[in-house]
Formats: structure tokens, C-alpha cells, sequence
């Protein structure tokens, strides 16, 4: 009876190890908001945003995923980095650029009944002016399904944006870029109707303008990035006009 005994106990810790060796498989990584994720996950994460993002998502950043296959094989990526400025007259030193670009844009598209989008600015160095730029998108022959989502992460935390507007040909968010902290990303998502194209900006203040002037933009092809439009030359002139990155639909 003993022996039995013996034997049971082994075979059910077995199964118990067995079973965390399992479970401890099925998650790679999990973040300080309890959210789980698989290895396919987060490449996943790090393919439609960037690798670390996973670290930032809540439960209410997953509820956008719901319906969602989360396989990186399904992402659609298209990047956008700053041209390379050059010395007055287009001139170089020896070679190598005068300086080297500050921020990269890319959107991404995951494939679902309704598209979702990602847009990132990643700063590749620290912004010298720190007031309320604009991440946004013109969106031609489609729609908003859900609202955008915009959030900043840097060593400092995370903040969301502090204004949105949105139009029937686009939207725009108006984020503060903060006093202190490097390593600056901005995201944005959301779900739009298939069909059509995505126009994606994100618009640098170059000195410091107030919340209101940056929320009179209408949304045009012809504005900045091929979304945001001032009218108000003073404002537009505040902005580094960078280029922007589509994706069909």
C-alpha cells in the first residue's frame, strides 16, 4: 500500500511539472498590467508597433485585438525616415551627412473584417522643442470604425493625447510632447472599413504653440504629410512639415 502510495505521488508530480512546463511555454512574455502574450504575440506587437510596446498595453489596448489573428506573417508595413539634411547648397563633410535624422514614421495594417492601423513616430534622438505636435491621418475612400487611439511612452511614463478632432475625411490628435524623458515613441490606432487609402502624418512643432492653434487644421491631401492643412500661414510655418506614409485598405 505504501509503495502504491509512493508511486501515485510520483506520477501526480509529474503531471503537476508537466503542466507548469506547459503553461510556462504558452507564455513568452507577461507585462506589469497582467496582459500574457505568446511568442507569435509578440512579434506581432513588435512588428505592428515596436519592440517594448508590448510593456505598455492594458486590457483595454487588447480589447482593439478582439477578432484580430495575431500572426506577424499578416502585418503590412510601409516606413517613412526624414531625409538626410545637408550642409547650405546640398554640400556634405567628407562623406557623411551634416546630420543624421531625428524621427522615423511607419504604419502598419493588421488584416481583419475591419483593417486595424497602427501609425509610430520613433524620435531617433531627443527633440530639442517640446510643445503639441500632431500625429493623424486623411483617410480617402474609407472611414473610422473605432476612435484613435494616440499615446506617448518615453523614459518619463506614459501620456495620451490631450486633443483630438475629428472630420469626416480624417482626424487629428494634438499630444504634448514632455518637459523631460528620452526615448520618445508616439502611436496611434485604430479600425477603419476596407477599401480606400490611408494617409498617415506626424507633424513636429519647431517652437511653441498652444493647444488651440494646433486644433485648426482642417484634413486635405494638400496639407501637411498629405493631412494636416492650415490655413493660418503662422501656424503651418510652426510645424517641420515631415513627410508622410499611406497603406491601401
Amino acid at each position: 500500500m505504501k509503495r502504491l502510495s509512493v508511486i501515485f505521488s510520483f506520477v501526480f508530480l509529474t503531471f503537476i511539472l508537466f503542466n507548469v512546463s506547459v503553461n510556462a511555454e504558452d507564455y513568452y512574455y507577461v507585462n506589469d498590467n497582467g496582459i500574457t502574450f505568446t511568442r507569435e504575440e509578440y512579434d506581432y506587437f513588435t512588428k505592428m508597433y515596436y519592440d517594448g510596446y508590448q510593456a505598455t498595453m492594458t486590457e483595454e489596448d487588447m480589447a482593439y485585438f478582439d477578432g484580430v489573428e495575431l500572426n506577424p506573417d499578416l502585418v503590412e508595413v510601409v516606413e517613412y525616415e526624414e531625409p538626410v539634411s545637408f550642409l547650405p547648397g546640398g554640400y556634405s563633410i567628407m562623406g557623411s551627412y551634416y546630420e543624421t535624422t531625428a524621427k522615423k514614421l511607419k504604419i502598419a495594417k493588421s488584416n481583419a473584417t475591419y483593417p486595424l492601423i497602427s501609425v509610430v513616430l520613433t524620435w531617433k534622438k531627443s527633440p530639442a522643442v517640446r510643445s503639441y505636435d500632431l500625429i493623424g491621418a486623411y483617410l480617402s475612400g474609407t472611414s473610422l470604425v473605432s476612435d484613435p487611439v494616440s499615446k506617448l511612452t518615453s523614459s518619463a511614463g506614459t501620456i495620451n493625447a490631450s486633443a483630438t478632432k475629428e472630420l469626416s475625411n480624417g482626424f487629428g490628435a494634438s499630444i504634448k510632447l514632455p518637459n523631460s524623458g528620452s526615448n520618445i515613441v508616439v502611436s496611434q490606432t485604430y479600425t477603419v472599413f476596407p477599401g480606400g487609402t490611408v494617409y498617415a502624418s506626424y507633424q513636429h512643432a519647431k517652437s511653441s504653440i498652444s493647444l488651440s492653434d494646433s486644433q485648426t487644421f482642417t484634413i486635405s491631401y494638400s496639407g501637411l504629410g498629405h493631412v494636416f492643412y492650415f490655413s493660418n500661414s503662422t501656424i503651418k510655418a510652426k510645424y517641420d512639415a515631415m513627410g508622410g506614409v499611406s497603406i491601401a485598405v
